[in-house]
């Protein structure tokens, strides 16, 4: 069996979510990175997969195992963690990994377009609902009583949020603690200590 590999931009990006749940379950695979993102000049290794329609929407990021590849990062997203058993156990869980996930992404847009003091009041709202969700949760884990790529998710977006002083953790005390239990995991630590991740990006997209 062939080793997939990720085709994107040389940053976190949309792909970190999916690098963090690879990560999680352990599994081997390669990247390739085409270059900086650039809405003015993109890189060489992207508008060449364009030209030779490699990217059903002419869109990273690509992922390619064999002969079988897809583009949009949430359909790989779905894939692997349905094919590396993150996406929960049974019809039901499933369904809540995928609300949760939806979720996550919906928090994840109100960073953008907006000024600071909405972004703070929005933060509270959003995070409060996982604090919720969280302290509901006998396990820890916000799905069932095994990590979900709908921690994976959470995890990316409060440690970046965290990383550029936009949240204050210990204002979140069981969203903190889910942190932490997410980072027991070796594969993920294997991940953050071997020097590979990309820089983290600002968010730098308030409006003055």
């Amino acid at each position: 069996m062939s080793t997939p590999t990720i085709t994107y931009f040389s940053s976190r990006g949309l792909v970190e979510p999916i690098r963090v749940v690879l990560a999680i379950a352990d599994v081997d695979y390669k990247e390739t990175g085409v270059g900086p993102y650039n809405v003015d000049n993109q890189p060489s290794g992207f508008t060449s997969l364009v030209a030779e329609k490699k990217l059903a929407f002419d869109a990273l990021p690509l992922w390619t195992e064999g002969e079988f590849s897809i583009t949009q990062s949430q359909a790989i997203l779905r894939y692997v963690s349905n094919k590396y058993g993150l996406a929960g156990k049974g019809e039901e869980e499933r369904a809540i990994v995928d609300m949760y996930t939806e979720g996550v992404r919906d928090f994840s847009a109100v960073a953008r377009g907006t000024t600071k003091e909405l972004f703070q009041k929005n933060v509270t709202k959003w995070l409060d609902r996982f604090e919720y969700l969280l302290n509901k949760s006998t396990s820890g884990f916000l799905v069932g009583d095994s990590i979900t790529s709908a921690d994976a998710l959470l995890w990316c977006l409060f440690d970046n949020w965290c990383s550029q002083g936009y949240i204050i953790p210990e204002e979140y005390t069981a969203i903190k603690a889910h942190k932490l239990k997410v980072e027991q995991n070796a594969g993920l630590q294997k991940y953050l200590n071997s020097g590979k991740r990309y820089p983290i990006q600002p968010l730098d997209v308030f409006k003055q």
